[in-house]
């Protein structure tokens, strides 16, 4: 009977830890994208939410009561009205012990009244989209 010899079993060894450690970054970068993508989803169901209130009631709403449950969302999402009800802006901050904590670029995501889409990075500097890539 022929056997693995300790050599070869070490050389499988090594090249299984090479090809994970290539692995792992793509895989990180997808995780995090699609977690950006459920923040975006849950800011796009704020907006609906408020602009289904605003055609009700010509106000838009304040604070937690519009959020939309995000359930165990990388992001806290929430929302601050602006002129007196006639704006808003949503926010998604990431989590500070979530899994996002660590996407530098994308810490926070924003849309407003108006539509407009915002991104800031982990220095708390605020990009239109599409210049920022956390939109996409």
């Amino acid at each position: 009977m022929r056997g693995f010899t300790l050599i070869e079993l070490l050389i499988a060894v090594a090249i299984a830890a090479i090809l994970t450690g290539l692995a792992a970054p793509s895989y990180r970068q997808l995780t995090q994208r699609a977690q950006r993508q459920e923040a975006q989803v849950a800011l796009l169901r704020v907006q609906q939410i408020q602009e289904r209130h605003y055609a009700n009631h010509l106000r838009y709403l304040e604070g937690q009561e519009s959020v939309a449950d995000t359930g165990a969302s990388a992001y806290a999402v929430s929302t601050r009205e602006l002129d007196e009800g006639q704006g808003y802006v949503a926010i998604a901050r990431a989590r500070p012990s979530g899994p996002q904590a660590d996407d530098t670029a994308c810490q926070a995501l924003s849309i407003d009244h108006t539509g407009r889409k915002r991104s800031a990075n982990h220095a708390g500097v605020w990009q239109d989209a599409p210049a920022s890539a956390c939109w996409r």
